[in-house]
Parts: structure tokens; sequence; C-alpha cells
């Protein structure tokens, strides 16, 4: 990733879901949901003084960059990009969130 952006001025940073990488898994399923990551990246955000950001998920990744998307709308620089997204069966039913950005009432998704 970051050699597509580096050249452009920016970074690239990203962040794993739960038990992904090198992530460890809370032992609490009750703080791993799909809501309490997008506030863990919004907690990121603020410790490293980054206002707005670019959103780019791929696979399952997905509704969790849409529940980050929808949580701070105002902090998300340009569209929102899913590569392959995987939304069956997932916490809160996101899936209905991937329509066309003419059908969203989200300015971003």
């Amino acid at each position: 990733m970051s050699l597509l952006v580096e050249p452009h001025g920016s970074s690239s940073y990203g962040r794993c879901r739960w038990g992904i990488g090198r992530t460890e898994v809370p032992k609490s399923k009750t703080v791993r949901g799909i809501p309490e990551w997008a506030s863990a990246v919004e907690e990121v955000l603020d410790l490293l003084h980054i206002d707005q950001c670019s959103v780019m998920a791929h696979s399952a990744g997905a509704p969790y960059a849409l529940s980050f998307a929808n949580k701070v709308p105002e902090r998300i620089r340009g569209e929102v990009l899913l590569l392959a997204p995987w939304v069956g069966g997932v916490e809160g039913g996101l899936c209905h969130l991937l329509k066309s950005r003419s059908d969203s009432s989200h300015p971003h998704i």
C-alpha cells in the first residue's frame, strides 16, 4: 500500500481486525464487535492527530470499514473503497449499506 501512496506525499496505515495479524483477541466478546472496532480506529486516528482519512477494505474487512464510515462520516476523505466485499452473515446486517452511491444516504458510500 505504501508504494501506492508515498509518491503522492501520503502515508498509509493498516489496522487489522481482532485476532488477525499481530493483534490480540480481547478476552471478552463484548469488546471486540464491529462497532467497537470502529471506535478503536477512531482512537488510533486521534492518537496520531489525523483529522480525516481515506478508507479501503478487502473481503471480510468491508463491514468494519462501513461501520467506521457510518460512525464518523466527517472524518472520511473521498469514497470508501471496498475490494471484493464479503458481507454475508455480518453483525448488525451491514450488507444493506452496499448500495450505489446515488441510493445511499451516506455521502461516501
